[in-house]
């Protein structure tokens, strides 16, 4: 039988040709190390495109300028600082992240400069 891959890592051959048996015995196998190396470079790739820890509107700025795809920022839960990023930089909050995708530390102040965060937000703008 012909195995082969479209995603090829490095040091490897495109296809591999193995008798039927040895191809049912490895290719559970080998579809969960595919698996796994989506999911590290999908990570990666959000990570990449992050910014965590931004305290303060001009940083939100800059950071979004840079090309940064999500912006980790405190938020107070008001709605008024949700419009005023929105009216200046043109972005929104995405996601409110539970516990595994949170910053650590939490940030402990809005990204407003007022009040304290209830909460992360993570925010980016269309594209």
């Amino acid at each position: 039988m012909a195995l082969a891959r479209r995603l090829i890592p490095e040091g490897e051959k495109r296809k591999a040709f193995l008798p039927e048996a040895q191809t049912l015995a490895e290719l559970p196998a080998r579809l969960e190390a595919f698996q796994t190396e989506l999911l590290e470079a999908a990570v990666a790739r959000r990570e990449d495109n992050t910014v965590r820890g931004v305290t303060s509107l001009d940083e939100m700025e800059e950071a979004f300028q840079d090309g940064a795809g999500f912006v980790y920022t405190g938020w107070s839960g008001d709605p008024g600082v949700e419009e005023a990023v929105k009216d200046r930089m043109k972005a929104t909050i995405r996601v409110l992240p539970g516990e595994e995708f949170r910053s650590d530390p939490t940030p402990s102040r809005c990204v407003s400069g007022e009040g304290d965060s209830v909460t992360e937000a993570a925010w980016a703008r269309a594209y």
